[in-house]
């Protein structure tokens, strides 16, 4: 919460966002993501563990597959994070 009287905003993102009614949706946005975003990595990363269980003799004949679900994993970390 910024102090009484402040006219500059930038330093309270929040608060920024919620000043203009064309942004304020954008906040709206932000926390909604903020608070699904923790179920998809659990559901995700299950479906890589299937995924690399299931179909484990045929990541050794197509290492192009195996790379796929590796590289969708590591892309949801990085989103995650």
């Amino acid at each position: 919460m910024p102090p009484a009287g402040i006219a500059n905003l930038a330093g309270y993102p929040q608060r920024l966002l919620l000043a203009d009614p064309g942004t304020s949706g954008w906040h709206e946005i932000g926390m909604e993501w903020k608070e699904h975003v923790g179920w998809l990595a659990p559901i995700a990363i299950t479906m890589v563990a299937y995924v690399l269980i299931k179909h484990r003799l045929a990541m050794n004949k197509y290492p192009q597959i195996r790379s796929a679900v590796l590289v969708f994993a590591a892309l949801l970390v990085s989103l995650v994070r």
